[in-house]
């Protein structure tokens, strides 16, 4: 027998992209904000446009709005791959042509790079690696229409389908080589209407009433390490820790104020709920977000498990368990707790890529109605929670995910049983919530804090980050005035994305220039202050590294 109550189904698209801009030069390091608005964020928006009936949240990290801000006007936007681009091709010089050719071909190469002709042939010309070898060899046989055409398919490869209706677009597309300066000029254009538009979109839907918004403190730092490093071994016991015990509560109440504020103060949107950076929390986290008005949050499910464990084993989730939100007392009140589905998350994120629409649609509706059959018939409004990233995902899926949202979208808003909403809706329905104790201190990998403490470089940098807050702290004790731009360059260094990048297990292309921005963001502290920059900070974190191990 069906029951009666419909099964709540609450996706949370997660966008979050960290401070790219060097506090030190003014230049923007990585385009991936501006390349994740033309690509992913205008789609995720249209996405929703389309099926007016879908509800979500959509969760923004401040830092991502703050840049996305910045980028709405090209004037004067310090960033090295957008100058290389913009540039005319026959006045590249030979350092940019190196770069162009090094950088130009980052896309996903099957669903992206291989669906052009002369893409594929450039990419052939240049060679699969952008080794120097490969690169100095190019740069003999690159013609300037090469480097012209190489410069807008970079451009495509990162427009989303979305804008890849304009007849402009589809034009550029269809004619896939010998471009001209002014075509180029034009996709600029375009992706500069998008930049400026894409916030009043999610505006628009949120009006509607068919998004909710939700947000993270400022710079996404892993706010229980902020408060106190100490707590990485509840989660982990033996874990390594930073030479130095990391204490600063202070800048994880600045990191979420400021957020909340960020929100206020741009949008005009008022938060009620977060999703903590990594979906991280910790009794005192919790504590420090009900201070800050918040009303209910999101983490992971195995969060739960260990949290409802009675020993160190965590316990096998029921369903009438894991599909439940619980309240949780805090010395400021109550606070909301909701548990996502990693597995499902997981199966969006990773798996479904590499299945045809259809059937990863079949997947995922035949998973959700199992969970309903398996919830009893009590009358409570049992939920399932989906958060996952919002952008990263859809370049592993053919035509950046379109077929696949349609698919899903579309049946979701016909099958009756299963009823898309929003955090802040679901919390208006008349349910008593099941209690919550004890919160285990944990992210949404492994229920620890691994990835972000623990390896040497990881706490080499942590150990950095807290001279430069005590020295602050010494000179706030003194009162000396903190200008503005020191603030900024804490809070942006206490981001979680310099700690995931260093040592096991994460490596990225770009993590040296990750290093630099997280060492000249603590360099900023000092130089602003007119204090000297202490020896510690003379190299960068692997710098020091490679030069130790050689």
């Amino acid at each position: 027998m069906a029951r009666q109550q419909p099964l709540y189904l609450i996706f949370q698209w997660h966008m979050h992209q960290p401070f790219y801009r060097d506090p030190l030069s003014g230049e923007y390091l990585l385009p991936w904000t501006r390349l994740h608005v033309t690509k992913d964020y205008t789609d995720m928006a249209w996405h929703l446009e389309r099926y007016p009936e879908m509800k979500c949240a959509v969760n923004f990290v401040p830092s991502l709005l703050l840049q996305i801000q910045a980028y709405a006007d090209f004037e004067g936007m310090e960033e090295r791959p957008l100058r290389v681009t913009t540039m005319p091709a026959a006045d590249l010089t030979v350092e940019e042509q190196r770069f162009a050719l090094q950088w130009f071909f980052r896309t996903h190469e099957e669903q992206i790079l291989r669906q052009s002709p002369r893409y594929t042939e450039l990419h052939r010309k240049r060679g699969p690696e952008p080794t120097p070898e490969n690169i100095s060899a190019a740069q003999q046989s690159f013609t300037v229409q090469d480097y012209l055409d190489l410069q807008v398919w970079f451009l495509l490869a990162w427009t989303g389908q979305d804008l890849r209706r304009r007849p402009e677009v589809r034009a550029l597309l269809e004619k896939d080589a010998g471009f001209r300066e002014f075509e180029k000029a034009r996709l600029l254009e375009i992706h500069q209407e998008a930049i400026r538009s894409v916030l009043s979109r999610y505006d628009a839907l949120r009006q509607g009433g068919q998004i909710e918004i939700t947000g993270t403190p400022y710079a996404h730092p892993i706010l229980p390490l902020l408060i106190d490093s100490d707590i990485a071994r509840l989660s982990l016991p033996g874990v390594s820790l930073p030479e130095h015990r990391f204490r600063h509560p202070q800048e994880a109440e600045r990191q979420v104020g400021r957020g909340v504020r960020v929100f206020r103060e741009t949008m005009d949107w008022r938060l009620e709920g977060m999703w903590p950076a990594e979906g991280a929390v910790s009794e005192a986290a919790l504590d420090l977000l009900a201070q800050q008005g918040i009303r209910w949050i999101a983490t992971d499910s195995n969060i739960l498990a260990r949290s409802l464990a009675t020993n160190a084993e965590p316990v096998r989730l029921t369903p009438q368990q894991q599909y439940a939100p619980y309240t949780f007392t805090t010395g400021h009140g109550d606070l909301t707790l909701f548990f996502r589905d990693q597995r499902l998350s997981d199966a969006i994120s990773f798996r479904y890529a590499h299945m045809d629409a259809g059937e990863a649609v079949d997947d995922f509706m035949t998973q959700l109605h199992t969970i309903d059959q398996e919830l009893p018939d009590d009358g409570f409004p049992y939920l399932v929670v989906i958060t996952m990233d919002g952008e990263n995902a859809w370049e592993y899926f053919p035509e950046n995910g379109r077929p696949f949202f349609d698919e899903l979208y579309g049946r979701l808003t016909e099958t009756p049983d299963i009823a898309p909403t929003t955090f802040g809706e679901y919390l208006n329905r008349p349910a008593a919530p099941n209690v919550l104790e004890r919160v285990h201190p944990g992210s949404w990998i492994q229920a620890d804090f691994h990835i972000w403490i623990g390896d040497a470089l990881k706490n080499a940098a942590w150990d950095r980050l807290n001279e430069a807050l005590r020295f602050l702290a010494q000179q706030r004790a003194a009162g000396v005035p903190i200008p503005e731009e020191a603030e900024q360059a804490a809070l942006q260094a206490e981001g979680s994305d310099w700690f995931w990048w260093y040592g096991q297990p994460n490596h990225s292309p770009h993590e040296h220039l990750f290093d630099r921005l997280f060492n000249n963001a603590l360099r900023a502290i000092y130089r602003t202050m007119e204090a000297p920059v202490p020896a510690s900070l003379g190299k960068d974190i692997l710098e020091a590294a490679e030069q130790a191990g050689s």
